[in-house]
């Protein structure tokens, strides 16, 4: 088979229609416009499957070429040049080319008894024109959270692994059982509070002390103070949502988004997500805060230059807990962290808020459920 991809502005578009059809590809073709940010872009995308390639071992190469989208020659110059220099069926994925690129070549490949996809990345379908037939079908092949990221030429440089993960489950899923409990326990840790009443707090402090995260005098060995603030809540909404079905789900993971040639550490464009889950081909994230004070407004524009970065329908919830004074806003709840115009400025750039004084396992998994899209 040969693919002819027709580049477009968002890369998340034509990655899952190139995995899905991975094996059965001998050529494949990136056609973009000649203007500097199309070239960009292709190359980016070029780079992406050879990435992936070296993890995986896709048996095709890319070739890139570039066209004046305005000129209809060039168009029908490259598609001759394609039929006689591959043998093979020929499959355009038009989903994201400009209208000329789509509609000419349309015409020629179908003239010529090949086949023209479009995906439809909303509800992760394809569909497929041959003559003068239309059929729609699922996607059968599901992105990995890595897979995802690599074949838009991103690097995960972090993860947790699974297995560790795994090993602590219960232990984390049993300090939450009382919310409440845990979280005076864990400020009385970390303040070193000598006057708290750590006895009716054993079976946590037996908890934490498996943990590695108290001694044997039951205080808090100070290397683990970020795991006792921070790191168990993430864990503990990681299992919230890797119940709820997603295709795949990681905890912790630093990704390198940077494109250029920086090769100084420090100074690449990087960033890392507490959850990140694939659903369908398409990215979730969840931040989780237990932190009373939180600069709410901050995490929206944060996180709305993150969901643009992550591709077409990727969304993220904010997840908050904290003692701050709450009232009732539109199935959420609003303080000094989170006032009604940060919420409303989230849902317009498909972000979701969840705050609240704890975390209601019935409430949020429905959240989860309905805000991305996950089967009932």
């Amino acid at each position: 088979m040969i693919l002819i991809t027709l580049l477009g502005d968002d890369l998340s578009i034509l990655t899952p229609i190139i995995y899905e059809f991975k094996d059965q590809i001998n050529h494949h073709i990136i056609v973009h416009d000649d203007a500097s940010d199309d070239s960009r872009r292709a190359i980016q995308l070029r780079n992406g499957l050879a990435r992936f390639s070296g993890e995986k071992a896709f048996k095709f190469e890319t070739t890139l070429v570039a066209l004046d989208e305005d000129s209809k020659n060039d168009i029908v110059r490259l598609y001759h040049t394609v039929r006689a220099t591959y043998e093979g069926e020929i499959l355009l994925h038009s989903t994201q080319g400009f209208a000329s690129f789509a509609l000419i070549l349309s015409n020629l490949v179908l003239a010529d008894g090949g086949k023209v996809v479009t995906y439809d990345a909303r509800d992760n379908e394809l569909n497929t024109i041959e003559g003068t037939t239309i059929t729609r079908s699922k996607l059968e092949s599901r992105l990995s959270v890595k897979d995802y990221i690599s074949l838009l030429n991103y690097e995960v440089l972090d993860a947790e692994r699974h297995l560790y993960l795994l090993k602590r489950k219960e232990r984390v899923l049993n300090l939450f059982k009382d919310h409440n409990r845990f979280l005076l326990l864990r400020n009385a840790l970390t303040k070193d509070d000598n006057y708290f009443d750590y006895d009716s707090h054993g079976d946590m402090l037996d908890i934490l002390s498996s943990l590695e995260i108290v001694d044997e005098n039951q205080r808090l060995i100070p290397s683990e103070k970020m795991i006792l603030e921070g790191t168990l809540f993430e864990e503990y909404v990681f299992w919230l949502c890797e119940k709820m079905g997603f295709d795949d789900i990681a905890l912790g993971v630093k990704i390198d988004f940077d494109q250029g040639n920086e090769t100084k550490q420090q100074n690449r464009v990087m960033n890392e997500f507490d959850i990140l889950m694939t659903h369908n081909n398409r990215m979730y994230t969840v931040e989780c805060k237990m932190v009373r004070l939180l600069d709410g407004l901050e995490y929206v524009y944060k996180y709305d230059g993150l969901v643009d970065i992550l591709g077409y329908g990727s969304k993220a919830i904010l997840l908050n807990v904290s003692k701050q004074e709450m009232e009732a806003y539109q199935s959420t709840k609003i303080s000094k962290n989170f006032r009604p115009s940060a919420i409303r400025r989230a849902r317009m750039n498909d972000i979701e808020i969840y705050h609240d004084t704890h975390i209601n396992p019935i409430i949020f998994s429905n959240l989860l459920r309905n805000f991305f899209n996950l089967p009932q």
